[in-house]
């Protein structure tokens, strides 16, 4: 087996949401945040035929970097990676000791329903780190009939500020504040259809690539 450009850039993705990863029979890949208010599910084009766990995927993925487009061999406690004449022996991590999903979310119905681009979700992250805030959070709201993105620190309302029409809003209207950490937001590149409700939950499929998040709100929102 090998694994292609897309599923490593899943997998260092993960890496950033959780150190360590589970991976379980099959071609689906999930992964869940120390403070499980993250988590991550992917589809992707390899197949796993066991069951074994990465204690540092970053990790693992530098060792898979060592090599040109390595071979990864299978066994019972190791993965071994061969490259020509060159070969790296991995050793997987007691699955017991690690952190996975042990169930399925089940999403309410959406109270906030839009897509969000990837060049939005850049100029995002941009402000919040061009205006210096503490703890930037983004707020969404509606707005006039428009969804409004919007950067600012929750723990001072007189802080700067950026904001952005991301879409127009055709629902009854609403006073809501749904807020996220942007720390939060550790998604790979893309445009996403974003679904949020007032459980506090949120739900971001990628458009083009199998793989979605679910998002807990920041505890400031008003719903």
């Amino acid at each position: 087996m090998k694994l292609n450009n897309k599923t490593i850039d899943i997998l260092r993705n993960f890496g950033a949401i959780q150190p360590n990863l589970v991976v379980e029979p099959g071609s689906t890949i999930s992964t869940l945040a120390e403070a499980k208010h993250i988590m991550a599910e992917a589809q992707i084009d390899e197949t796993f035929n066991s069951t074994f766990g990465i204690y540092d995927v970053n990790e693992f993925l530098s060792a898979h970097s060592l090599l040109d487009g390595p071979e990864l061999d299978f066994a019972e406690s190791h993965v071994t990676l061969k490259s020509g004449d060159a070969k790296v022996k991995y050793h997987f991590a007691d699955t017991e000791i690690l952190t996975k999903k042990t169930q399925a979310i089940s999403m309410p119905a959406a109270d906030l329903s839009f897509t969000f681009t990837e060049v939005n979700i850049n100029n995002i992250r941009k402000a919040a780190s061009s205006l210096s805030l503490d703890s930037p959070a983004l707020s969404l709201t509606v707005e006039e009939g428009n969804i409004v993105a919007r950067v600012l620190c929750t723990q001072n309302p007189s802080s700067n500020s950026y904001s952005l029409v991301i879409g127009k809003y055709d629902g009854a209207d609403t006073e809501a504040d749904y807020r996220f950490n942007i720390d939060n937001l550790k998604l790979i590149a893309g445009d996403y259809s974003v679904d949020i409700t007032n459980k506090l939950i949120s739900n971001w499929k990628h458009d083009t690539v199998n793989v979605q998040y679910w998002i807990a709100l920041d505890k400031s929102s008003n719903v």
